[in-house]
């Protein structure tokens, strides 16, 4: 019976002084682990986030980009009818500037309003279309997108015969000291339709 009063004293005052040195320091340290694991963690998972919002802002300005070609190139050598009872709206391809256009589409490209420049930075000039600000993701480090020109046969066919009637536009991006060829689309023109064969 004395010996159990002893033993419950005993854990009495254990329980009354609380951790010892070493429950500290372990506990310490397991703690320090979960912090150093969360920071580590959450900042991965921030980190994927913005190279996902920062792939999708570099997509929208490309596609916004080539949307506006798209309709310029549709656009350019269009005559509109004024009157479409009378007359219907025709591609004029009988003049020496649009002849070579029949023979190469790498001849009106670079004649449409939104080509130049060829290179721009997004969120670097508010009062110029290429600069303004369209996404929060480019207030960061700037990022600078490219577009270069390839014209080429359909099916990169080489007959003597065949026009360039595709334009092939590749769409570089410059980030964080990188260079990387992002995408590239085929450009045509409605006004090839109306080329004879020979241009």
């Amino acid at each position: 019976m004395k010996k159990g009063r002893k033993y419950l004293l005993k854990l009495s005052l254990i329980n009354d002084e609380g951790f010892g040195l070493t429950e500290s320091i372990v506990s310490i340290l397991l703690l320090s682990l979960i912090v150093s694991y969360s920071t580590v963690f959450i900042s991965k998972r921030l980190q994927i986030v913005h190279n996902a919002n920062l792939i999708s802002a570099i997509n929208d300005e490309i596609y916004r980009d080539t949307q506006k070609l798209k309709y310029e190139l549709w656009e350019e050598h269009l005559v509109r009818s004024k009157d479409v009872s009378v007359t219907s709206s025709f591609y004029n391809v009988n003049t020496p500037a649009t002849k070579k256009f029949c023979l190469n589409i790498a001849e009106t490209l670079p004649l449409l309003p939104s080509w130049y420049p060829t290179k721009w930075t997004p969120n670097s000039n508010s009062i110029s279309v290429a600069g303004q600000l369209r996404n929060s993701i480019f207030k960061g480090k700037p990022i600078s997108i490219k577009r270069e020109l390839k014209s080429s046969s359909p099916f990169d066919l080489n007959y003597a015969n065949l026009d360039k009637s595709l334009g092939k536009i590749v769409y570089i991006v410059e980030f964080k000291g990188e260079t990387k060829i992002w995408t590239s689309i085929d450009l045509l023109s409605d006004a090839h339709s109306w080329c004879s064969p020979t241009g």
